[in-house]
C-alpha cells in the first residue's frame, strides 16, 4: 500500500537505493524521479516525502547520517543531508574537496568504525570525509602498483577473515588485494569470464568468494586463489546476477537475478532453488502471496 503516491506515480517509480534510517522501523528508498520515500516497516505503508531540493533527481545512494539525518548521493546532482524531522535537505559543500562533489555521481555511502563518511564515485574511486569534516583524501584503485590506469568505478566489494579484499568494477573484473597488497586483476582477457560486469560479491567464511556478473552468471575465486565456476551453479550461466546474501547459519546463498526471481543454494548439498513471482501469484492473478513462508522452510 502506498499512501501519498498515486497509481501513476507508482508506475514510474525506480528504486535506485535503499537504506534503514536511524530507527529499525523506517527503511528510506532512493527513486530515479520521485525523490525520497519512507517505508514503515511494520505497516509497510510508504510515504513520499515533500523535498522540492530533490525533486526529479536521480537519488543513487542513501545511508544514515548524524542527528536523525539521511546522506544522499545523486548522479551528478550533488551531495545531499536530509533531516528527516524538520523535512528539509541541504546540499553538503566541502572546501578544498579534490572533486567536484557537485557533478560526479555517487554509487555509495558508508562509515566506518572512526565514523569517517566515504563515497565511491564513479570513474573518481574512494573519497574519504573525515569526521572533522576538514581533510579529505582520495584513493583511485589501481590495477597494480606501478600502473597509472584506474579502476576505480567499483561496483560491490567484500573482505575475507585474512584481510584479503575483492572489488568488482564495473566494466572491469574483479581486483583483489592481498594484506601485503600484492594485486591480482581477474577479467576476460585473462580468465574464462566472457563479461567485466561485475555486480555483486559475497565472500564465505571459508574464504571462497563468489562473483555475480551481468549476463555471464557466477564465478567463483577459492580461498587459494583458483579462479573458475562452480559446476551446481551451471544452470545460472547466462543470467544476470544482480545480488547475494547469506542466511544466518552460513548454509544458503540466497541471489537476485535480473528477471529470473530469487535462487536459493545450499552450499552443503549443492541443491539449487528458484522463487519465482509466478509461484505467489493467487490464481486471479491479482495479489502475491508473502514469500515469507517459503525462505521460513529454507
Amino acid at each position: 500500500p502506498v499512501t501519498t503516491i498515486s497509481e501513476e506515480e507508482q508506475e514510474k517509480c525506480e528504486i535506485m537505493s535503499y537504506s534503514m534510517g536511524p530507527s529499525s522501523r523506517t527503511l528510506y528508498l532512493g527513486t530515479n524521479n520521485q525523490g525520497m520515500l519512507v517505508c514503515y516497516t511494520r505497516s509497510f505503508e510508504i510515504e513520499k516525502l515533500d523535498l522540492p531540493e530533490l525533486r526529479g533527481r536521480q537519488l543513487t545512494a542513501i545511508a544514515p547520517g548524524k542527528d536523525s539525518c539521511m546522506l544522499v548521493g545523486t548522479e551528478g546532482q550533488g551531495f545531499w543531508s536530509v533531516n528527516i524531522r524538520d523535512r528539509r535537505a541541504e546540499r553538503l559543500h566541502y572546501p578544498h574537496c579534490p572533486v567536484d562533489i557537485d557533478h560526479v555521481k555517487i554509487k555509495n555511502i558508508a562509515h566506518d568504525k572512526q565514523d569517517n563518511t566515504w563515497l565511491n564515485l564513479y570513474q573518481k574511486g574512494l573519497m574519504v570525509i573525515p569526521k572533522s569534516g576538514k581533510l579529505f583524501n582520495c584513493q583511485p584503485i589501481l590495477a597494480n602498483k606501478d600502473s597509472e590506469h584506474n579502476l576505480s568505478n567499483v561496483s560491490c566489494f567484500s573482505e575475507a577473515s585474512d584481510g584479503t579484499r575483492y572489488y568488482g568494477l564495473d566494466g572491469a573484473g574483479v581486483l583483489m588485494v592481498k594484506p601485503d597488497d600484492t594485486r591480482t586483476l581477474y577479467s576476460s582477457e585473462n580468465t574464462i569470464m566472457t563479461t567485466d560486469a561485475i555486480m555483486t560479491i559475497l565472500t564465505l567464511p571459508n574464504g571462497d568468494t563468489y562473483i555475480g556478473t551481468y549476463g555471464d552468471g557466477i564465478y567463483k575465486i577459492d580461498k587459494t586463489g583458483k579462479f573458475g565456476r562452480d559446476s551446481r551453479l551451471a544452470e545460472l550461466d547466462n543470467r544476470s546476477v544482480m545480488c547475494f546474501s547469506l542466511s544466518k547459519d552460513k548454509q544458503t546463498i540466497y541471489i537476485g537475478s535480473n528477471g529470473e526471481g530469487v535462487y536459493s543454494y545450499h552450499l552443503p548439498s549443492g541443491e539449487l532453488d528458484n522463487f519465482l513471482l509466478d509461484r505467489c501469484l493467487r490464481k486471479d492473478n491479482r495479489r502475491p502471496r508473502s514469500l515469507a513462508p517459503v525462505f521460513r522452510r529454507q
